[in-house]
């Protein structure tokens, strides 16, 4: 959260007027966990959207957008706000399953 409120103040200028933060449902979970209320208790005209639609900026659909994708847009301003571990799980019964699927696509047709 530190990182979020870094970006957002930096240059020095006053922080002032509605921003409207947009990301995903999963993210805005973790950033409300992660202290943005306490920034919003600081900052009262803070809103955050979380939905599975990527909002155009550009349109002024929302003024930051917390994403994992790379932006299309020249005009966006980038700032790496930190590191998000990911990881991949399955069940032992999912992976027999799949094992075997292989083993039988690498045979070939009979």
């Amino acid at each position: 959260m530190l990182a979020l409120t870094s970006a957002a103040i930096a240059g020095g200028e006053e922080v002032s007027g509605v921003a409207r933060i947009a990301t995903s449902e999963g993210t805005a979970a973790r950033l409300v966990r992660d202290g943005l209320l306490q920034l919003r208790a600081l900052y009262p005209a803070l809103e955050l959207f979380g939905g599975s639609r990527l909002v155009d900026l550009m349109r002024g659909e929302a003024e930051l957008a917390v994403r994992f994708t790379r932006t299309t847009e020249p005009q966006l301003k980038v700032r790496v706000l930190g590191c998000f571990p990911i990881a991949l799980y399955a069940s032992p019964r999912y992976l027999r399953a799949r094992d075997s699927a292989q083993r039988q696509a690498s045979r070939g047709p009979r």
